[in-house]
């Protein structure tokens, strides 16, 4: 679990003092957040109903290559990309690819037997967070 914790974090905790220092306006970077945040939560939903058709494993696929394209157009290294466009349609390219992440969870859950499901998975979790 705290792999999610850095994987998030990668972007999404420095990226508004990077935007500005990219130049961005402060309303913008604010309003980016704000999208990029109902498009993270929106993504939950809709990697759980997909991973019905797809399997979850699939969906893991994609959401990581999503995160790593994301990482490169959020936070560009070369200089023709660092476009307020590109740039952004990065934040929310990488916001829906977070969206994968409750699915390892489902995985590690449905892996032990449920009389000690809720101890093992909170555990973890609480673990994982502090670690």
């Amino acid at each position: 679990m705290s792999g999610m914790f850095i994987a998030y974090l990668a972007v999404f905790s420095i990226y508004p003092d990077f935007a500005s220092f990219s130049g961005f306006p402060a309303y913008y970077v604010g309003l980016l957040m704000a999208i990029a945040n109902a498009i993270q939560g929106s993504s939950y939903v809709i990697f759980g109903r997909l991973s019905y058709m797809f399997g979850v494993f699939k969906l893991i696929y994609v959401g990581i290559a999503g995160l790593l394209v994301a990482s490169f157009l959020s936070m560009p290294i070369f200089t023709p990309l660092k476009a307020l466009p590109i740039m952004s349609a990065g934040v929310y390219l990488y916001a829906f690819a977070v969206g994968f992440w409750p699915l390892i969870s489902g995985i590690a859950a449905s892996s032990v037997p449920p009389e000690v499901r809720a101890f093992l998975t909170g555990t973890a979790y609480n673990i994982g967070a502090v670690a």
